[in-house]
C-alpha cells in the first residue's frame, strides 16, 4: 500500500466511494467481507485451513486498508471481525427489491464476462462463493449445495 500504485489505488477507492451512502458500520461490514468471507471459505473448502498467522496477517491488512479509506472501528482480532460481521449481517441483511435488482445486475455483468459454456452456471457459482445461507437467502439465491444438486439433475 506504500508503493506508488498502492497509494494510487487507495485514492481511487476513496474517490469511487465518496458518494456511496452508508454509515461507518456499513463500510466496516463491506471491508470485513474481504477478510471474513475468504477465510471462512478457505476453512470450509481449501486443501488446508488458514493458520492463525495468516488470519492475523489478513486482519492487519484489512486494518491498514480500512484506516487508509477512513473506516473507523476496525477489529484488531479476526474473531472480533467475525463477530461484528455476523452481527451486522444478522441485523441488516434482508431480502429487498433493491437487493434483488443489484444481484440481477451483478449476475448479468458476471455472466457476460464468463466463457459461453459456463454462463448458465453463473448463479450457481455466486451461491457457492458466498457459502452463507443467510446471505444467499437475502440475495434470492439458493444455497450453493442445493443449486448444485438441482443443476446436476437437469
Amino acid at each position: 500500500m506504500n508503493s506508488d500504485r498502492g497509494r494510487h489505488m487507495i485514492r481511487l477507492l476513496n474517490h469511487a466511494h465518496r458518494h456511496v451512502p452508508g454509515n461507518q458500520d456499513f463500510f466496516l461490514y463491506v471491508l470485513l467481507t474481504l477478510l471474513v468471507v475468504p477465510i471462512r471459505w478457505a476453512r470450509a473448502h481449501a486443501w488446508w485451513a488458514p493458520i492463525p498467522a495468516e488470519e492475523t496477517a489478513a486482519t492487519r491488512f484489512c486494518q491498514e486498508l480500512g484506516t487508509r479509506t477512513n473506516i473507523a472501528g476496525i477489529p484488531t482480532k479476526f474473531q472480533h471481525a467475525e463477530q461484528f460481521f455476523d452481527s451486522y449481517e444478522h441485523d441488516n441483511i434482508v431480502d429487498s427489491p433493491a437487493g434483488a435488482q443489484l444481484m440481477a445486475s451483478t449476475l448479468q455483468v458476471r455472466r457476460s464476462r464468463l466463457p459461453a459454456p459456463t454462463r448458465p452456471f453463473t448463479r450457481t457459482m455466486f451461491a457457492a462463493m458466498f457459502d452463507d445461507e443467510h446471505l444467499t437467502d437475502a440475495l434470492g439465491l439458493l444455497p450453493g449445495n442445493a443449486i448444485i444438486c438441482c443443476e446436476t439433475r437437469r
